[in-house]
């Protein structure tokens, strides 16, 4: 699967996507930490072709000379040589490759954590029949009428705690 088949979220089979989220969440958890592993890896190996080349150039010095003409290899044309490197340029290149794919799957798990929130919140609205459609006007009645109940009690509390917050004002 893809990922964005992985981040999608079918609502209308809601019992599959609760079962899926937690092996689709484990297997980028694993990814991240493969993709890490392979990063540290990869600059390791950076670190040793560094230093291989800075000890080849230095026995070398001779030939490096009269290859740039230069009388003496000063540390900047030391680290110029190793720069210019085309197969350390290579496992650079590499190495960032492998560290968008880690960003990559880090993305993808908060992404997934964030569809585990989606699903919880449909699953509140599906229990509470926020998708049904009344069977009758007399339910759809008593629905509004409920509505009415609980906007006046929502008005009630909201003059209630601004009066209980005026009052406390003018004690202090």
């Amino acid at each position: 699967m893809s990922i964005e088949q992985d981040l999608n979220t079918d609502v209308q089979h809601m019992d599959e996507e609760w079962v899926k989220i937690s092996n689709q969440f484990f297997k980028y958890s694993e990814l991240s930490d493969l993709k890490d592993i392979q990063c540290r890896k990869k600059k390791l190996e950076i670190e040793a072709k560094e230093a291989n080349l800075s000890i080849h150039i230095r026995k070398n010095t001779d030939k490096y000379c009269k290859e740039l003409n230069v009388s003496k290899l000063t540390d900047s044309i030391v680290s110029t040589l190793i720069i210019a490197d085309p197969e350390l340029e290579i496992l650079k290149s590499q190495m960032l490759n492998l560290e968008k794919e880690k960003k990559l799957t880090i993305s993808v798990c908060k992404s997934l954590e964030l569809k585990c929130e989606g699903l919880k919140n449909l699953t509140r609205l599906w229990i509470g029949e926020y998708y049904a459609a009344p069977t009758s006007n007399s339910e759809g009645k008593h629905f509004l009428k409920i509505q009415d109940e609980v906007n006046e009690r929502n008005v009630l509390k909201e003059v209630k705690r601004r009066f209980h917050n005026r009052n406390q004002e003018t004690k202090e």
